[in-house]
């Protein structure tokens, strides 16, 4: 059942009073802000029902120290909004599975407007199924107003969710009566009753100078009587300018509250013949807030009205008549108007490995982002410059280092410097609702490596627990439909960034944060750096972190362009090698079975764990059953299945660049071309995995990296990998990349030209050349080489090899005796060519020349002539 009504102390009371279940949203706004009473006494609480915790207030109105914030894009996400007036609704938004709880009221989330003030509040308790039109007017609200304002387009994604939430699947006539009332395209008293009151009722802390609002309610309800109630001290007001709003009203009473406590409440109630009702929420009786439209330039506000069985308006302690009214102001003799921002620092976000940072920018200029790991003074570093042609939204996307920390604030010289407050660095994913836990396999433990490396107890236990979870946790997905939080619309489209972090928190759910975090280095939130911005205070940041000396500048001793990757490779003791030979065999034999494959991050665990084995030396100088091991865990990893269509492109992207390791790992001291078997394993696992090279990245290889500082490691090094990327990216354009650096290692030189490849031959052994080449290039080929006053052809289709040279003027037909017979092995043998071949003059070429020159689609004549003539 639907209820509203007045009265609450403040929205803790209904974060208290919450026993419908888990929580999934909690949205708090207001004008004026205190995150660290927000820390304290709300997110604790909401995190704990399960909900996302999104706090949304003015850009210029925090009244909390930065460097006393600890959490903020951690455990909850907060967003700043700029508008020409005021941001300045008082809403809390709970959304649950079955209910959505609503408060519309007049105290900001501060300790005041929280705790020690008189506020005024109103309360909707609905279920989610069946509720009042008022819900879907506020949602609708919810939806238009990042249209309207500035705020961080995550945090306008996230109004989006909650208007889908809170919008009643079927809409009742329980609170007729009930509405809720913005300002954003239309003021606030177009939507007031036009028609004559027997009584209106007006109270608030703070009134326009001119008394416009006062001034424009009485025109608009023409009362029989009027009570304006105030504190007559505290109060913002000029009596006289009330006075003369009023003068018209048949009966007027000025009231004066008690002070005790600061009367923070927005009231405007009428009475007609029928029913009072109560206008309540964030508005004070200004013009900025009753007159005039967010568009327009006047502030952003949020109102309900409902009947009221008795009046809201508070006892006085006395009042004042008129003339003694007129002497009575505390408005300061020249008020200060709302300054036009020059610059609005909207909010910063992890967007995969890279931070994006929101603004708003009233004047081009060059704007400078800066960022503390504190938020204290003297902490501050520059991390981007942005050059703002004109003005409007700016965006910036930058790469900072684990030392940057998680306050940002923005600072612009044009026309005077000026410096916005501080955002916090906001983790999406990791803010998101905690999901109920679904009672899903995982592992038995958080798994460190320095801990299971050299314990063999521990090593087991995480080697059968790693091979139970791949046994179960595919059943359990396919017999678990993906659950959808009720919070979120069906109809929503994730951001991609945001489908990563919640995959990436349910692999860490399964595999505990510091085993995720080996196979998705810092992309877990358990590796990614922390932000807590109340640890320390830096006295003094013109001390430079290096001294300078005179035959040295800043780029000799760049401390991050001197480290390069030091990584050690794990330390594993003689006598567990073996054991760990027989435990990565058994993980093998799992990943690569058909019948259960196990899902991505598992794959790829079992591949970490291979090169984490490799770079500590498991497998001896002459052992060489690695290499078709990790090739069978490497072509395990690439996406094949439905359950890996779900897997978000990010996730491949780290797929991608495990591959680009293992290659390298595997390439290692073997050919291209090279006939043993290590160098067909090689060239047959890169031919089935290098279309994944090109979307490897490097700042995620690095982390896969490993210096070699034990016996017999093997470790891929950075140039190798890089030209295998640069290599499998032309392949990609160009069918002939392979060969060509094919060749290229072998010291062969050859151009395609034309269908034919052509090279020379300086040391005069053309035969040997243009065979080679043919192994090289294989089936089909067409080869030409010359050399000093000698030139060969080769020409290959299938199991026919035909060679042409000047000297002899002969065509030589041979048939390649067997699957592994090459031009090489042929053309270059020691008993020389095949006796069984045929034998065709050079200009007078037979069908079976013919044909395979056809098959190729080379012109033959020319290549007759080039024989002829070259060398």
């Amino acid at each position: 059942m639907t209820r509203a009504r007045f009265g609450l102390h403040s929205p803790l009371t209904l974060l208290h009073e919450w026993d419908n279940g888990p929580l999934r949203e909690v949205l708090i706004t207001g004008y004026t802000l205190d995150l660290v009473f927000i820390e304290r006494h709300c997110v604790p609480i909401a995190r704990a029902l399960g909900a996302r915790v999104t706090v949304l207030s003015d850009a210029h109105q925090p009244v909390h120290d930065a460097a006393d914030v600890r959490y903020a894009g951690r455990t909850y996400q907060q967003g700043n909004v700029g508008c020409r007036g005021a941001f300045h609704p008082k809403l809390a938004v709970l959304v649950g599975d079955d209910d959505v709880w609503v408060a519309i009221g007049s105290g900001n989330p501060t300790t005041s407007g929280w705790g020690h003030n008189d506020e005024l509040w109103l309360v909707i308790r609905s279920p989610r199924t069946v509720g009042p039109a008022a819900l879907v007017d506020l949602a609708e609200w919810l939806r238009t107003l990042p249209s309207v304002v500035s705020m961080p387009s995550w945090i306008a994604d996230t109004l989006h969710v909650l208007a889908e939430s809170i919008t009643p699947e079927q809409v009742d006539d329980s609170l007729p009566e009930l509405s809720i009332v913005g300002n954003l395209h239309r003021p606030i008293i177009e939507r007031l009753p036009q028609t004559r009151m027997r009584s209106l009722h007006l109270s608030a802390p703070f009134f326009d100078p001119a008394s416009a609002a006062v001034a424009a309610l009485t025109a608009q309800m023409t009362p029989e009587h009027v009570v304006v109630a105030l504190q007559e001290t505290v109060s913002w007001y000029n009596g006289a300018t009330l006075v003369d709003a009023t003068a018209a009203v048949p009966s007027v009473e000025f009231r004066f509250l008690d002070e005790t406590r600061t009367s923070h409440g927005k009231l405007v109630e009428w009475q007609d013949s029928a029913a009072t009702t109560a206008l309540v929420g964030s508005a004070n009786l200004s013009r900025a807030a009753l007159l005039t439209s967010t568009l327009q330039g006047g502030n952003c506000e949020l109102v309900a009205v409902h009947p009221v069985e008795h009046t809201l308006l508070p006892d006085g302690v006395g009042t004042a008549a008129a003339d003694g009214m007129r002497t009575r102001s505390t408005m300061p003799s020249h008020p200060e108007s709302r300054n036009r921002v020059p610059l609005t620092l909207l909010g910063a976000r992890w967007q995969d490995d890279a931070i994006l940072v929101e603004l708003h920018t009233a004047a081009a200029g060059s704007i400078t982002v800066e960022m503390s790991p504190t938020g204290a003074p003297g902490s501050w570093r520059r991390v981007d410059v942005i050059d703002a042609h004109i003005p409007g939204r700016v965006e910036t996307v930058f790469r900072a280092d684990e030392s940057t920390g998680g306050a940002v604030r923005a600072r612009i010289a044009e026309p005077d410097e000026y410096v916005t407050s501080v955002a916090f660095l906001t983790d999406v994913a990791r803010c998101l609702p905690r999901q109920v836990d679904d009672g899903g396999p995982r592992l038995s433990r958080d798994y460190d490596i320095d801990d299971f490396i050299n314990d063999p107890e521990l090593a087991d236990r995480l080697s059968n627990d790693l091979l139970r979870l791949m046994k179960t946790i595919g059943q359990h997905r396919a017999a678990t439909p993906t659950p959808v939080p009720p919070a979120r619309s069906p109809h929503e489209t994730e951001r991609a960034d945001d489908r990563w972090g919640a995959w990436l928190d349910s692999v860490q759910r399964a595999l505990g944060p510091t085993f995720a975090g080996l196979i998705f280095p810092k992309a877990t939130p358990a590796s990614r750096p922390e932000t807590d911005t109340a640890v320390q205070w830096t006295i003094d940041d013109t001390e430079p972190v290096t001294d300078i000396t005179d035959d040295e500048n800043d780029e000799d001793v760049d401390p991050i362009a001197d480290a390069g990757n030091d990584q050690q490779p794990p330390v594993i003791d003689p006598d567990q090698r073996a054991a760990w030979r027989t435990r990565s065999e058994r993980l093998r034999s799992a990943v690569v079975a058909e019948h259960r494959r196990p899902p991505l991050e598992l794959r790829m665990g079992v591949t970490r764990i291979y090169i984490d084995l490799l770079a500590a030396g498991v497998w001896g100088p002459d052992d060489e059953e690695w290499r078709w091991a990790l090739a069978d865990v490497l072509t395990s990893l690439p996406p094949r299945d439905r359950d890996d269509e779900k897997v978000p492109d990010t996730a491949l992207t780290y797929t991608s660049s495990m591959i680009a390791v293992g290659l390298a790992l595997l390439g290692q001291d073997t050919k291209m071309d090279g006939g043993y078997p290590e160098d067909v394993l090689w060239r047959s696992t890169w031919k089935r995995l290098r279309v994944w090279l090109p979307s490897a990245r490097t700042e995620i290889i690095d982390d896969y990296l490993y210096v070699p500082s034990q016996s017999y490691a093997r470790v891929a090094d950075k140039v190798t990998i890089d030209s295998l990327i640069e290599l499998a990216v032309e392949a990609a354009a160009d069918p002939h990349a392979e060969t060509r650096a094919t060749l290229d290692a072998a010291g062969l030189t050859a151009q395609f030209r034309d269908g034919v490849w052509i090279g020379e031959a300086n040391s005069g052994a053309v035969r040997k050349v243009a065979a080679r080449i043919a192994t090289i290039v294989g089936d089909p080929c067409a080869v030409i080489v010359a050399g000093t006053g000698k030139a060969c052809a080769v020409l290959r289709v299938g199991a026919t090899l035909v060679m042409g040279e000047r000297t002899p003027a002969m065509w030589h037909v041979m048939t390649m005796p067997s699957s592994v017979s090459t031009p090489m092995s042929l053309l270059t043998g020691a008993d020389g060519l095949p006796s069984s071949r045929k034998r065709i003059p050079l200009g007078t070429p037979n069908p079976d020349v013919i044909s395979v020159a056809d098959a190729l689609g080379i012109d033959l004549a020319q290549l007759i002539e080039a024989v002829r003539r070259w060398g």
